[in-house]
């Protein structure tokens, strides 16, 4: 446990100009892992030598893991600032992300929410998923140098309330995932919305549901769904879209939405 207060935050920084490694807990014995107004900066990856934790801070096979009122800086080495690794139940909440080095947050085959909380000028993604079941909620995107959430390899992700605000890409879904997205605000972006297949392992492309949802100032184009990808549309306008055979628009929700919803936001 890391137990700081909002007054009093534990500070994980760099002593020299040098950075330091990593911060990396493993292990089901892990159960219950709990940081809280935790400020982490200039660190970057290591290894207990069994274990490599490629985040600055990293959490691996933890049946349990909040992350509460944490502020994380600049990692120096390492691709991801913070990597959840095959954790069962996450909360991740009122937590920020800044000028992260490549990927801010990275979930692998991770269950769980992320509420309320802000990525800022992430190097790459601000939020990657990969094979993860997910809620997330209330959650603000600014000026990711890739994607603002990337939904990949069969993830299953139910987005509301968001603002993805002059991303390259707000959202990129990929590789037999399924994302329903609701009244969630895209501005500003390069590309809104994207969906393609990457890997070849998976059967499929992604897809994406966008619901009550508000596009705006794209800078090349609203919606682009490349071959076994698709886009659709509820109650939701998109001024600009390329490959329109990956593009529907919708009366209601489909049955698989509606099973999907009930489920991820039932985690909250």
């Amino acid at each position: 446990r890391i137990e700081g207060t909002a007054a009093a935050p534990v500070k994980l920084v760099p002593l020299d100009p040098e950075p330091w490694a990593c911060l990396g807990v493993a292990g089901a014995a892990t159960a219950g892992t709990r940081f809280e107004h935790l400020e982490a900066w200039g660190g970057s990856l290591g290894t207990n030598g069994s274990v490599r934790f490629k985040g600055m801070i990293s959490v691996y096979d933890c049946p349990e893991v909040t992350l509460r009122g944490c502020r994380f800086g600049a990692n120096l080495l390492s691709d991801d600032a913070v990597n959840l690794g095959e954790c069962d139940q996450i909360l991740v909440e009122d937590c920020e992300w800044r000028e992260a080095r490549s990927d801010a947050l990275d979930l692998d085959m991770c269950g769980g929410v992320v509420r309320d909380s802000r990525w800022i000028d992430s190097g790459n993604d601000g939020l990657d998923m990969m094979t993860c079941r997910l809620l997330v909620e209330r959650c603000t995107f600014e000026g990711s140098g890739d994607k603002g959430i990337s939904v990949g390899e069969g993830t299953r992700v139910l987005v509301r309330d968001c603002a993805i605000t002059a991303c390259h890409i707000g959202l990129e879904a990929k590789d037999a995932c399924r994302a329903l997205v609701q009244r969630t605000t895209f501005s500003g972006c390069r590309v809104t919305v994207n969906a393609y297949q990457k890997k070849w392992l998976y059967p499929g492309g992604g897809q994406a549901v966008l619901a009550d949802c508000t596009l705006e100032g794209s800078g090349v184009i609203d919606l682009s769904a490349k071959r076994r990808s698709r886009i659709s549309l509820l109650r939701t306008e998109a001024a600009t879209v390329d490959r329109i055979k990956g593009l529907r628009v919708l009366e209601a929700l489909p049955d698989e939405y509606v099973e999907l919803e009930a489920e991820l936001a039932g985690g909250a």
